[in-house]
């Protein structure tokens, strides 16, 4: 004798479910597309942010140097007069 499985309550798919489980997997992949796009962009502009901090410092230590070189010839052209 064979005997038959019952699979439950499962019926056949219709042609309304396939193009839903179409629609759900299409909109799943362009989620998915936007959120690994989006953290590409964040870590660029972190990477970017970080970038010109570095140089905001190599500016402030430029200025200082060069305001310091400034105040020290005034003080030895005083000294000497």
């Amino acid at each position: 004798m064979k005997e038959e499985k019952d699979y439950g309550n499962t019926k056949k798919p219709n042609r309304n479910n396939i193009k839903s489980d179409f629609m759900l997997k299409e909109a799943e992949l362009i989620i998915n597309n936007y959120i690994r796009d989006s953290k590409a962009k964040f870590t660029s502009l972190e990477k970017e942010v970080k970038r010109s901090n570095s140089k905001f410092m190599k500016d402030l230590a430029i200025n200082f140097v060069l305001i310091g070189g400034i105040v020290a010839v005034a003080f030895l052209i005083i000294q000497l007069f």
